[in-house]
Protein backbone atom coordinates (compact mmCIF):
# COMPACT_ATOMS: atom_id res chain seq x y z
CA UNK A 1 0.00 0.00 0.00
CA UNK A 2 2.64 2.49 -1.10
CA UNK A 3 -0.04 5.07 -1.90
CA UNK A 4 -1.25 5.02 1.71
CA UNK A 5 2.31 5.62 2.94
CA UNK A 6 2.74 8.55 0.57
CA UNK A 7 -0.56 10.14 1.62
CA UNK A 8 0.18 9.66 5.31
CA UNK A 9 3.45 11.50 4.76
CA UNK A 10 2.08 14.35 2.65
CA UNK A 11 -1.63 14.64 3.57
CA UNK A 12 -0.98 17.11 6.43
CA UNK A 13 0.44 19.53 3.85
CA UNK A 14 -2.85 19.32 1.95
CA UNK A 15 -4.36 21.49 4.69
CA UNK A 16 -2.78 24.39 2.82
CA UNK A 17 -5.58 23.92 0.30
CA UNK A 18 -7.84 25.80 2.73
CA UNK A 19 -5.67 28.88 2.25
CA UNK A 20 -5.59 28.12 -1.47
CA UNK A 21 -9.40 28.19 -1.59
CA UNK A 22 -9.52 31.53 0.23
CA UNK A 23 -6.96 33.02 -2.16
CA UNK A 24 -8.72 31.42 -5.12
CA UNK A 25 -11.65 33.77 -4.66
CA UNK A 26 -9.33 36.79 -4.84
CA UNK A 27 -7.48 35.36 -7.85
CA UNK A 28 -10.73 34.62 -9.68
CA UNK A 29 -11.95 38.13 -9.02
CA UNK A 30 -8.71 39.59 -10.36
CA UNK A 31 -8.74 37.47 -13.52
CA UNK A 32 -12.37 38.20 -14.35
CA UNK A 33 -12.14 41.95 -13.76
CA UNK A 34 -8.63 42.75 -15.01
CA UNK A 35 -8.70 45.27 -17.85
CA UNK A 36 -5.02 45.46 -18.76
CA UNK A 37 -4.75 44.77 -22.48
CA UNK A 38 -1.45 42.86 -22.26
CA UNK A 39 -2.83 40.61 -19.53
CA UNK A 40 -6.00 39.84 -21.52
CA UNK A 41 -3.87 39.03 -24.54
CA UNK A 42 -1.68 36.76 -22.39
CA UNK A 43 -4.75 34.85 -21.22
CA UNK A 44 -5.93 34.32 -24.79
CA UNK A 45 -2.50 33.15 -25.96
CA UNK A 46 -2.02 30.69 -23.10
CA UNK A 47 -5.51 29.24 -23.58
CA UNK A 48 -4.57 28.42 -27.17
CA UNK A 49 -1.35 26.82 -25.97
CA UNK A 50 -1.26 23.06 -26.52
CA UNK A 51 -0.29 22.39 -22.93
CA UNK A 52 -3.45 24.00 -21.48
CA UNK A 53 -5.74 21.81 -23.67
CA UNK A 54 -7.98 24.78 -24.37
CA UNK A 55 -8.74 25.47 -20.69
CA UNK A 56 -8.85 29.05 -19.47
CA UNK A 57 -6.99 30.27 -16.38
CA UNK A 58 -10.06 30.11 -14.12
CA UNK A 59 -10.54 26.43 -14.95
CA UNK A 60 -6.85 25.68 -14.40
CA UNK A 61 -6.93 27.41 -11.02
CA UNK A 62 -9.75 25.17 -9.80
CA UNK A 63 -8.22 21.87 -10.95
CA UNK A 64 -6.06 21.31 -7.82
CA UNK A 65 -9.14 21.58 -5.58
CA UNK A 66 -10.88 18.87 -7.59
CA UNK A 67 -8.10 16.46 -6.68
CA UNK A 68 -8.94 16.40 -2.96
CA UNK A 69 -12.24 14.48 -3.15
CA UNK A 70 -10.57 12.11 -5.63
CA UNK A 71 -7.88 11.28 -3.05
CA UNK A 72 -10.61 10.75 -0.45
CA UNK A 73 -12.69 8.45 -2.71
CA UNK A 74 -9.59 6.46 -3.68
CA UNK A 75 -8.61 5.81 -0.07
CA UNK A 76 -12.19 4.93 0.93
CA UNK A 77 -12.30 2.34 -1.86
CA UNK A 78 -8.94 0.93 -0.76
CA UNK A 79 -10.12 0.80 2.85
CA UNK A 80 -13.26 -1.06 1.83
CA UNK A 81 -11.16 -3.63 -0.03
CA UNK A 82 -8.72 -4.15 2.86
CA UNK A 83 -9.53 -6.66 5.60
CA UNK A 84 -9.33 -5.36 9.18
CA UNK A 85 -6.87 -8.10 10.05
CA UNK A 86 -4.53 -7.09 7.24
CA UNK A 87 -1.25 -5.53 8.39
CA UNK A 88 -1.82 -2.63 5.99
CA UNK A 89 -5.32 -1.82 7.31
CA UNK A 90 -4.14 0.65 9.98
CA UNK A 91 -2.01 2.49 7.40
CA UNK A 92 -4.89 2.75 4.92
CA UNK A 93 -7.34 3.82 7.66
CA UNK A 94 -4.97 6.58 8.80
CA UNK A 95 -4.58 7.89 5.23
CA UNK A 96 -8.37 7.76 4.71
CA UNK A 97 -9.01 9.76 7.89
CA UNK A 98 -6.41 12.37 6.92
CA UNK A 99 -7.90 12.81 3.43
CA UNK A 100 -11.41 13.05 4.90
CA UNK A 101 -10.28 15.68 7.42
CA UNK A 102 -8.59 17.82 4.77
CA UNK A 103 -11.57 17.57 2.41
CA UNK A 104 -13.94 18.62 5.18
CA UNK A 105 -11.77 21.64 5.98
CA UNK A 106 -11.73 22.75 2.35
CA UNK A 107 -15.48 22.19 2.03
CA UNK A 108 -15.94 24.31 5.15
CA UNK A 109 -13.90 27.08 3.53
CA UNK A 110 -16.17 26.97 0.49
CA UNK A 111 -19.24 26.95 2.74
CA UNK A 112 -18.01 30.02 4.65
CA UNK A 113 -17.50 31.83 1.37
CA UNK A 114 -21.00 30.85 0.15
CA UNK A 115 -22.49 32.00 3.45
CA UNK A 116 -20.71 35.35 3.23
CA UNK A 117 -21.86 35.74 -0.36
CA UNK A 118 -25.45 34.91 0.59
CA UNK A 119 -25.42 37.57 3.32
CA UNK A 120 -23.99 40.08 0.88
CA UNK A 121 -26.75 39.35 -1.64
CA UNK A 122 -29.41 39.51 1.08
CA UNK A 123 -28.21 42.94 2.20
CA UNK A 124 -28.02 44.22 -1.36
CA UNK A 125 -31.44 43.80 -3.04
CA UNK A 126 -30.14 44.62 -6.51
CA UNK A 127 -27.99 41.46 -6.39
CA UNK A 128 -30.79 39.11 -5.38
CA UNK A 129 -31.85 36.13 -7.46
CA UNK A 130 -33.71 37.05 -10.59
CA UNK A 131 -31.89 40.34 -11.10
CA UNK A 132 -29.88 38.88 -13.99
CA UNK A 133 -26.59 40.11 -12.53
CA UNK A 134 -23.42 38.28 -13.54
CA UNK A 135 -22.33 36.42 -10.39
CA UNK A 136 -18.66 37.24 -10.98
CA UNK A 137 -19.34 40.93 -10.36
CA UNK A 138 -20.54 40.23 -6.82
CA UNK A 139 -16.88 40.21 -5.78
CA UNK A 140 -16.37 43.61 -7.31
CA UNK A 141 -17.50 47.04 -6.16
CA UNK A 142 -17.88 48.25 -9.74
CA UNK A 143 -21.31 48.57 -11.31
CA UNK A 144 -22.84 45.14 -12.10
CA UNK A 145 -23.35 44.02 -15.66
CA UNK A 146 -26.43 42.16 -16.83
CA UNK A 147 -25.56 38.97 -18.67
CA UNK A 148 -28.13 36.69 -20.36
CA UNK A 149 -27.78 32.95 -19.69
CA UNK A 150 -26.00 30.87 -22.30
CA UNK A 151 -28.42 28.62 -24.15
CA UNK A 152 -27.01 25.28 -25.24
CA UNK A 153 -27.68 24.11 -28.74
CA UNK A 154 -30.18 21.24 -28.50
CA UNK A 155 -27.88 18.67 -30.13
CA UNK A 156 -24.98 18.18 -32.52
CA UNK A 157 -26.33 14.84 -33.74
CA UNK A 158 -28.67 16.29 -36.39
CA UNK A 159 -29.12 13.50 -38.94
CA UNK A 160 -27.34 10.92 -36.79
CA UNK A 161 -29.04 8.42 -34.50
CA UNK A 162 -27.84 7.61 -30.99
CA UNK A 163 -27.58 3.88 -30.29
CA UNK A 164 -26.99 1.81 -27.16
CA UNK A 165 -23.80 -0.25 -27.27
CA UNK A 166 -24.03 -3.68 -25.67
CA UNK A 167 -21.14 -5.42 -23.93
CA UNK A 168 -21.86 -9.06 -23.03
CA UNK A 169 -19.76 -11.93 -21.78
CA UNK A 170 -18.74 -14.49 -24.39
CA UNK A 171 -18.93 -18.24 -23.85
CA UNK A 172 -15.46 -18.98 -25.22
CA UNK A 173 -12.30 -19.66 -23.24
CA UNK A 174 -10.53 -16.60 -24.63
CA UNK A 175 -11.63 -13.36 -23.02
CA UNK A 176 -12.65 -10.56 -25.34
CA UNK A 177 -12.47 -6.83 -24.59
CA UNK A 178 -16.20 -6.98 -23.85
CA UNK A 179 -15.60 -9.75 -21.28
CA UNK A 180 -12.96 -7.66 -19.53
CA UNK A 181 -15.21 -4.58 -19.59
CA UNK A 182 -18.16 -6.42 -18.01
CA UNK A 183 -15.91 -8.05 -15.41
CA UNK A 184 -14.70 -4.64 -14.29
CA UNK A 185 -18.28 -3.74 -13.34
CA UNK A 186 -18.88 -7.18 -11.81
CA UNK A 187 -15.78 -6.87 -9.61
CA UNK A 188 -16.82 -3.42 -8.37
CA UNK A 189 -20.36 -4.68 -7.72
CA UNK A 190 -19.40 -7.81 -5.78
CA UNK A 191 -16.82 -6.05 -3.59
CA UNK A 192 -19.04 -3.11 -2.57
CA UNK A 193 -20.19 -2.97 1.04
CA UNK A 194 -19.28 0.04 3.17
CA UNK A 195 -19.86 2.40 0.26
CA UNK A 196 -23.56 1.43 0.27
CA UNK A 197 -24.04 2.65 3.86
CA UNK A 198 -22.19 5.86 3.00
CA UNK A 199 -23.74 6.68 -0.38
CA UNK A 200 -27.37 5.59 -0.06
CA UNK A 201 -28.45 8.52 2.19
CA UNK A 202 -26.95 11.15 -0.11
CA UNK A 203 -28.24 9.46 -3.27
CA UNK A 204 -31.76 8.62 -2.14
CA UNK A 205 -33.21 11.70 -3.86
CA UNK A 206 -31.62 10.64 -7.13
CA UNK A 207 -33.05 7.11 -7.08
CA UNK A 208 -36.36 5.97 -8.54
CA UNK A 209 -37.73 2.42 -8.65
CA UNK A 210 -40.16 0.83 -11.09
CA UNK A 211 -41.54 -2.66 -10.51
CA UNK A 212 -43.77 -4.57 -12.93
CA UNK A 213 -46.09 -7.20 -11.53
CA UNK A 214 -48.67 -9.31 -13.32
CA UNK A 215 -50.56 -7.88 -16.30
CA UNK A 216 -50.13 -4.16 -16.89
CA UNK A 217 -49.62 -3.26 -13.25
CA UNK A 218 -46.66 -1.03 -12.53
CA UNK A 219 -45.49 0.22 -9.15
CA UNK A 220 -43.21 3.22 -8.78
CA UNK A 221 -41.20 4.85 -6.02
CA UNK A 222 -39.30 8.11 -5.92
CA UNK A 223 -38.39 10.84 -3.47
CA UNK A 224 -39.77 14.28 -4.16
CA UNK A 225 -38.41 17.41 -2.52
CA UNK A 226 -41.06 19.50 -0.80
CA UNK A 227 -39.66 22.69 0.64
CA UNK A 228 -36.65 21.80 2.75
CA UNK A 229 -37.69 18.21 3.48
CA UNK A 230 -37.91 15.10 1.35
CA UNK A 231 -41.09 13.13 0.86
CA UNK A 232 -41.15 9.59 -0.47
CA UNK A 233 -43.98 8.72 -2.80
CA UNK A 234 -45.05 5.25 -3.84
CA UNK A 235 -47.81 4.69 -6.38
CA UNK A 236 -49.43 1.89 -8.28
CA UNK A 237 -50.66 2.40 -11.82
CA UNK A 238 -52.11 0.39 -14.67
CA UNK A 239 -53.75 1.14 -17.98
CA UNK A 240 -57.05 1.85 -16.25
CA UNK A 241 -56.32 3.22 -12.79
CA UNK A 242 -53.89 4.98 -10.51
CA UNK A 243 -53.97 4.77 -6.72
CA UNK A 244 -51.81 4.95 -3.62
CA UNK A 245 -50.32 1.78 -2.23
CA UNK A 246 -51.82 0.79 1.09
CA UNK A 247 -49.64 1.48 4.09
CA UNK A 248 -50.03 -2.08 5.29
CA UNK A 249 -48.49 -3.52 2.13
CA UNK A 250 -45.53 -1.29 1.42
CA UNK A 251 -44.90 1.49 3.90
CA UNK A 252 -42.04 1.15 6.40
CA UNK A 253 -42.45 1.91 10.07
CA UNK A 254 -42.78 5.56 10.94
CA UNK A 255 -39.40 7.21 11.44
CA UNK A 256 -40.34 10.85 11.35
CA UNK A 257 -38.29 11.55 14.46
CA UNK A 258 -35.18 10.57 12.50
CA UNK A 259 -35.66 13.27 9.88
CA UNK A 260 -36.49 13.31 6.20
CA UNK A 261 -33.37 11.53 4.92
CA UNK A 262 -33.69 8.48 7.17
CA UNK A 263 -37.43 8.30 6.51
CA UNK A 264 -36.84 8.33 2.75
CA UNK A 265 -34.07 5.73 2.96
CA UNK A 266 -36.33 3.43 5.00
CA UNK A 267 -39.17 3.72 2.50
CA UNK A 268 -36.82 3.07 -0.41
CA UNK A 269 -35.39 -0.06 1.24
CA UNK A 270 -38.86 -1.35 2.09
CA UNK A 271 -40.17 -0.76 -1.42
CA UNK A 272 -37.32 -2.73 -2.99
CA UNK A 273 -37.41 -5.46 -0.34
CA UNK A 274 -41.18 -5.95 -0.84
CA UNK A 275 -40.49 -6.89 -4.45
CA UNK A 276 -37.68 -9.33 -3.67
CA UNK A 277 -37.81 -10.70 -0.13
CA UNK A 278 -40.10 -13.09 1.73
CA UNK A 279 -42.93 -11.86 3.96
CA UNK A 280 -41.07 -13.16 7.01
CA UNK A 281 -37.98 -11.18 6.05
CA UNK A 282 -40.11 -8.07 5.46
CA UNK A 283 -41.53 -8.25 8.99
CA UNK A 284 -38.01 -8.54 10.41
CA UNK A 285 -36.92 -5.57 8.32
CA UNK A 286 -39.81 -3.41 9.47
CA UNK A 287 -38.99 -4.12 13.08
CA UNK A 288 -35.26 -3.46 12.59
CA UNK A 289 -35.90 -0.09 10.95
CA UNK A 290 -38.35 0.91 13.67
CA UNK A 291 -36.03 -0.17 16.49
CA UNK A 292 -33.20 2.07 15.27
CA UNK A 293 -35.26 5.25 15.64
CA UNK A 294 -32.58 7.43 14.05
CA UNK A 295 -32.50 10.94 15.55
CA UNK A 296 -29.56 12.41 13.64
CA UNK A 297 -28.02 11.98 10.19
CA UNK A 298 -24.76 10.90 11.82
CA UNK A 299 -26.59 7.78 13.05
CA UNK A 300 -27.66 6.69 9.55
CA UNK A 301 -24.38 4.99 8.57
CA UNK A 302 -24.16 2.63 11.58
CA UNK A 303 -27.91 2.02 11.45
CA UNK A 304 -27.82 0.98 7.79
CA UNK A 305 -24.80 -1.20 8.47
CA UNK A 306 -26.66 -2.97 11.25
CA UNK A 307 -29.87 -3.41 9.20
CA UNK A 308 -28.13 -4.83 6.14
CA UNK A 309 -25.62 -7.02 7.94
CA UNK A 310 -27.76 -8.38 10.80
CA UNK A 311 -31.26 -8.31 9.34
CA UNK A 312 -31.40 -8.44 5.55
CA UNK A 313 -28.03 -10.07 5.05
CA UNK A 314 -25.22 -9.11 2.69
CA UNK A 315 -26.25 -11.94 0.35
CA UNK A 316 -29.83 -10.64 0.01
CA UNK A 317 -31.17 -9.52 -3.36
CA UNK A 318 -32.11 -6.15 -1.87
CA UNK A 319 -28.54 -5.43 -0.79
CA UNK A 320 -27.27 -6.69 -4.17
CA UNK A 321 -29.39 -4.03 -5.89
CA UNK A 322 -28.16 -1.19 -3.70
CA UNK A 323 -24.56 -2.26 -4.36
CA UNK A 324 -25.11 -1.03 -7.96
CA UNK A 325 -26.08 2.52 -7.00
CA UNK A 326 -22.81 4.00 -5.77
CA UNK A 327 -20.44 6.15 -7.82
CA UNK A 328 -17.67 3.56 -8.18
CA UNK A 329 -19.97 1.55 -10.47
CA UNK A 330 -19.61 4.32 -13.06
CA UNK A 331 -15.82 4.31 -13.20
CA UNK A 332 -15.23 1.70 -15.99
CA UNK A 333 -17.76 3.46 -18.24
CA UNK A 334 -16.30 6.89 -17.46
CA UNK A 335 -12.79 5.63 -18.32
CA UNK A 336 -14.08 4.30 -21.65
CA UNK A 337 -15.90 7.59 -22.26
CA UNK A 338 -12.72 9.53 -21.54
CA UNK A 339 -10.55 7.32 -23.76
CA UNK A 340 -12.96 7.09 -26.70
CA UNK A 341 -14.57 10.53 -26.77
CA UNK A 342 -12.89 13.22 -24.69
CA UNK A 343 -9.24 12.22 -25.15
CA UNK A 344 -9.35 12.25 -29.01
CA UNK A 345 -10.79 15.75 -28.71
CA UNK A 346 -7.97 16.81 -26.38
CA UNK A 347 -10.49 17.27 -23.57
CA UNK A 348 -10.88 16.37 -19.92
CA UNK A 349 -14.26 16.37 -18.25
CA UNK A 350 -16.10 16.71 -14.94
CA UNK A 351 -19.62 16.03 -13.73
CA UNK A 352 -22.45 18.55 -13.89
CA UNK A 353 -23.51 19.56 -10.39
CA UNK A 354 -27.23 19.86 -11.06
CA UNK A 355 -30.14 17.68 -9.87
CA UNK A 356 -30.46 16.18 -13.36
CA UNK A 357 -26.69 15.61 -13.55
CA UNK A 358 -27.05 12.10 -12.13
CA UNK A 359 -30.21 10.00 -11.91
CA UNK A 360 -30.46 6.32 -10.94
CA UNK A 361 -33.37 4.17 -12.10
CA UNK A 362 -33.99 0.68 -10.70
CA UNK A 363 -36.26 -1.60 -12.77
CA UNK A 364 -37.53 -4.83 -11.16
CA UNK A 365 -39.36 -7.39 -13.29
CA UNK A 366 -38.65 -10.69 -14.99
CA UNK A 367 -35.15 -9.30 -15.32
CA UNK A 368 -33.58 -6.59 -13.20
CA UNK A 369 -31.64 -3.68 -14.60
CA UNK A 370 -30.23 -0.49 -13.14
CA UNK A 371 -29.78 2.64 -15.26
CA UNK A 372 -27.42 5.48 -14.37
CA UNK A 373 -28.06 8.66 -16.38
CA UNK A 374 -25.27 11.20 -16.21
CA UNK A 375 -24.21 14.53 -17.65
CA UNK A 376 -20.51 15.28 -18.04
CA UNK A 377 -19.07 18.56 -19.25
CA UNK A 378 -15.78 19.67 -20.72
CA UNK A 379 -13.49 21.63 -18.40
CA UNK A 380 -13.83 24.81 -20.41
CA UNK A 381 -15.67 27.68 -18.82
CA UNK A 382 -19.39 27.68 -19.81
CA UNK A 383 -18.65 30.98 -21.54
CA UNK A 384 -16.03 29.33 -23.76
CA UNK A 385 -17.26 28.38 -27.28
CA UNK A 386 -15.47 25.03 -26.87
CA UNK A 387 -17.60 24.08 -23.86
CA UNK A 388 -20.03 21.19 -24.31
CA UNK A 389 -22.10 18.77 -22.25
CA UNK A 390 -22.40 15.04 -22.89
CA UNK A 391 -25.54 13.21 -21.73
CA UNK A 392 -24.97 9.47 -21.41
CA UNK A 393 -26.41 6.39 -19.73
CA UNK A 394 -25.12 3.14 -18.26
CA UNK A 395 -27.49 0.16 -18.03
CA UNK A 396 -26.55 -2.88 -15.95
CA UNK A 397 -28.62 -6.00 -16.69
CA UNK A 398 -28.95 -8.77 -14.06
CA UNK A 399 -30.89 -12.00 -13.72
CA UNK A 400 -33.97 -12.16 -11.47
CA UNK A 401 -31.93 -13.56 -8.57
CA UNK A 402 -29.40 -10.69 -8.70
CA UNK A 403 -26.65 -13.31 -8.80
CA UNK A 404 -25.06 -12.50 -12.16
CA UNK A 405 -24.33 -9.39 -14.20
CA UNK A 406 -25.48 -10.43 -17.68
CA UNK A 407 -24.57 -7.42 -19.79
CA UNK A 408 -23.59 -3.76 -19.77
CA UNK A 409 -25.08 -1.14 -22.10
CA UNK A 410 -23.59 2.31 -22.73
CA UNK A 411 -25.33 5.04 -24.70
CA UNK A 412 -24.51 8.64 -25.55
CA UNK A 413 -27.94 10.26 -25.30
CA UNK A 414 -27.09 13.75 -26.48
CA UNK A 415 -24.34 16.34 -26.82
CA UNK A 416 -25.18 19.99 -26.20
CA UNK A 417 -22.71 22.63 -27.27
CA UNK A 418 -22.03 26.32 -26.81
CA UNK A 419 -24.00 28.28 -29.42
CA UNK A 420 -20.75 29.69 -30.81
CA UNK A 421 -18.88 26.39 -31.13
CA UNK A 422 -17.41 26.22 -34.68
CA UNK A 423 -18.91 23.56 -36.94
CA UNK A 424 -15.54 21.83 -37.34
CA UNK A 425 -15.40 21.33 -33.54
CA UNK A 426 -18.91 19.89 -33.55
CA UNK A 427 -17.90 17.54 -36.35
CA UNK A 428 -14.97 16.30 -34.25
CA UNK A 429 -17.40 15.36 -31.46
CA UNK A 430 -19.69 13.53 -33.89
CA UNK A 431 -16.77 11.74 -35.60
CA UNK A 432 -15.41 10.53 -32.24
CA UNK A 433 -18.81 9.14 -31.25
CA UNK A 434 -19.38 7.52 -34.65
CA UNK A 435 -15.94 5.94 -34.53
CA UNK A 436 -16.82 4.22 -31.26
CA UNK A 437 -20.22 3.07 -32.50
CA UNK A 438 -22.36 5.38 -30.38
CA UNK A 439 -23.82 7.11 -33.44
CA UNK A 440 -25.04 5.88 -36.80
CA UNK A 441 -25.95 7.99 -39.80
Amino acid sequence: MAIASVLNKHAPYLRMYKDYVNNLKTATNFVTTAKQKRFREFLQITQRNRGTKGMDLITLLTLPVHRLPQYKDLMENLLESTEEGDEEFKLVKQATDLCTEVTQQVNKAFAEYDEAMAKFVENNPKFRKGSGVDKKTLLNNNAPTVKPPIRRKPSVFKSHKSVERQFSRSEGDIKSNADIFVEQFAATWTSAKTVVYKDLPRLVKRISVTSTGGGNEERKFEVEAKGSSAAAAATTSSTSSSSSLSSSSSSPPSTSSGGGVWDSVCKLIMFVAKELETQEKLEELKKALKDHNVQDNAEIFPSLKDVFEKCLGLDSKTFAIFKTTHQSMLVPAMVKLAESVFKPLGQNFKDVNRPEGWKIQIHIGEAIYIVHKRIEQSLHSPDDPKHFECHWSLRLSFDKQMSDLKAVFVRIIDVKTHPDMPKEEQDKVVDALKGEGYLIS
